[in-house]
């Protein structure tokens, strides 16, 4: 089964409150880990979202969070994953931080810029069960605010993280980067990026540069909204 794998996705959300906010996402990743089927006959995932965090000088949240809340949807058209109408909320569910560490990916050659930088990597991890449906399922995760040191983007506006689960007959898991990032490209340079990551399947992966969805509901005055 091929797969379209979006590297980041940006959504933007513009705020205009003065409120306490957080200043400090650089990027990130959300993925899932089939697990099995359970007793009752619902299917086990392990979601995984992965966050890269500005912990230079004025981050207002230099590390990594204790915890986030993810949102959980139904698919609603039958094989067109990222098709159709606003998805049907099914449940929120709770991840944990369950690694955190500062992280010194490598720069382009000659690019001088972001050698001081600090960039902390936090892991969250939880399981849920899903009941069998045969469209899959959608994940998603909106936080407030993108860092203040990114200058070609309107400050203070959030970023968005989505994965699709395909139906779980399927027994899928999503693909998985084996190597952090790289954070910066430098202007008026040539930069190879290298996207090092397999699939536990052995499916296809195809990677590309897509519009991003749009999204309202997180801002400066709700950073984290749950659904």
């Amino acid at each position: 089964m091929k797969k379209i794998f979006s590297l980041i996705v940006l959504i933007l959300c513009i705020s205009i409150y003065k409120t306490t906010y957080g200043t400090h996402l650089i990027g990130g990743n959300l993925g899932y880990e089939y697990i099995g089927q359970t007793p009752t006959g619902e299917y086990t995932f392990k979601i995984i979202l992965t966050t890269y965090t500005n912990c230079g000088p004025g981050s207002l949240v230099p590390t990594p969070e204790n915890d986030v809340t993810v949102a959980i949807y139904n698919h609603d058209v039958q094989n067109s994953p990222l098709g159709g109408v606003d998805k049907s909320f099914i449940q929120t569910l709770f991840m944990p931080l369950v690694n955190s560490f500062i992280i010194q990916p490598g720069l382009p050659n000659g690019c001088t810029v972001g050698s001081t930088s600090c960039i902390y990597k936090g892991v969250y991890e939880a399981t849920v069960d899903l009941p069998l449906n045969f469209t899959g399922y959608h994940v998603f995760y909106e936080r407030c605010c993108r860092n203040n040191s990114i200058v070609n983007l309107v400050p203070q506006e959030s970023m968005s993280f989505h994965a699709y689960i395909s139906p779980p007959l399927l027994g899928n898991s999503s693909p998985i980067f084996t190597d952090d990032p790289v954070p910066f490209i430098c202007a008026g340079d040539t930069t190879t990026i290298l996207n090092t990551a397999f699939d536990p399947d052995g499916d296809e992966l195809v990677f590309s540069f897509v519009i991003p969805y749009d999204a309202d509901q997180s801002s400066a005055g709700d950073p984290d909204p749950i659904s």
